[in-house]
């Protein structure tokens, strides 16, 4: 059946936590062997459940605004002809706000020709937005700050599963969540999850009410909502002016870099390294490439770690080695860099800046001073 048929009207249910609508999706509209389109870089817990379930993703190229509509149209219109036998991929899983990892956010034009693609195609999307209230604020928006539309909102046919969670708005430990789609999809997600999961904590769900219904009601809800992406807001300036300060200077310029965010946890730092030894003694080969970067991304994680900060390794949200459909300008094709997630959700300012100075210390620790090459050990 087309998913064309299944229109309006538009349906929501609540859901215990994020992993169990994860689960859900997965096993209501793919089956073993299937293949699942996703964003190059993409939420970790996604790839990790892929594997089990027996499903494959196949990574869509990224650039700035992030997934490439044109990529996207290229693997499908070209699947048959590079993939006979395998079935065509009918679901693609995108996080279009404040993306995990990456930090982007999709503006209204490059999600209308996402959509576009997909009812070319025929493809159901799910849109995991968690983040989708964390936008921050700009000069004179008021209460209209969230401006940018969901894919639920610009889709005429029903073909959007949306997924929106209490755990970066509220609190983690709620472990709930909502679901908004067709009638007839949502109605599939209740008879799973009356079956397996059952019933999302009752605790949970009366403080929740108590809070948003009783206490703060819609108009309060709306302002904690823009006060909270506000804070993030602040602490993304400290952590951004510090970057540029430590990491956008001296050897380190030409080195890193990154993009402003304007929704969101994350900040996706750039590592070039196509002057490393590791890089330019490695043969030619793609894959001899590939496993030198995840040395020279562990050497780096290594350093930063005894310099007293945490990042997040690029590599841990890599759906696979290549994207398809063409190359990306934001993920690390074809060039020769790693990445750092780095995240500002639970430090305070002068702990962020803090983390930065000693980031920048772990690179200069590895990009030498002078000749701007890596140190190797002496064996």
């Amino acid at each position: 059946m087309s998913l064309t048929s299944i229109l309006r009207p538009i349906r929501i249910g609540r859901y215990a936590l994020q992993a169990e609508t994860q689960w859900l999706w997965r096993r209501r509209f793919a089956d073993p062997g299937d293949f699942v389109l996703v964003e190059e870089y993409t939420y970790s817990g996604t790839i990790e459940a892929a594997g089990p379930l027996g499903l494959s993703l196949v990574p869509v190229a990224m650039d700035s605004d992030g997934i490439n509509p044109e990529s996207l149209d290229e693997i499908l219109s070209t699947w048959d002809e590079l993939h006979p036998g395998a079935r065509a991929p009918k679901l693609l899983y995108i996080i279009p706000t404040g993306h995990n990892p990456t930090g982007v956010t999709q503006p209204r034009h490059r999600r209308q020709d996402v959509l576009e693609v997909a009812e070319r195609h025929d493809l159901l999307i799910v849109e995991d937005d968690p983040y989708h209230y964390l936008q921050f604020p700009r000069p004179g928006s008021g209460s209209d700050y969230l401006s940018i539309p969901s894919y639920l909102s610009l889709s005429r046919s029903g073909r959007v599963i949306r997924l929106d969670s209490t755990s970066k708005i509220l609190a983690p430990g709620l472990r709930l969540g909502w679901l908004t789609a067709p009638k007839a999809i949502v109605e599939t997600f209740q008879a799973a999850h009356d079956l397996g999961f059952v019933q999302s904590s009752g605790v949970s769900q009366l403080v929740t009410y108590k809070l948003v219904s009783e206490t703060w009601g819609h108009d309060g809800f709306l302002r904690w909502l823009q006060g909270l992406a506000g804070y993030y807001h602040a602490k993304a300036t400290v952590m951004l002016r510090a970057m540029d300060r430590e990491l956008g200077t001296g050897i380190l310029a030409d080195v890193c870099s990154w993009n402003a965010i304007s929704a969101g946890m994350f900040i996706w730092l750039r590592i070039e390294c196509s002057r490393l030894p590791e890089m330019s003694q490695t043969a030619v080969d793609a894959e001899a490439r590939q496993r030198a970067l995840l040395k020279v991304e562990d050497r780096i994680y290594t350093e930063a770690i005894k310099e007293g900060v945490l990042p997040c390794k690029g590599s841990f949200f890599r759906a696979s080695t290549s994207p398809c459909g063409g190359a990306s300008s934001n993920g690390a094709q074809p060039s020769d860099s790693i990445f750092l997630r780095l995240t500002f959700a639970s430090c305070e300012e002068e702990q962020l800046v803090a983390a930065v100075e000693r980031l920048g210390t772990a690179l200069r620790n590895i990009f030498h001073p002078k000749s701007g090459v890596i140190q190797t050990e002496m064996v």
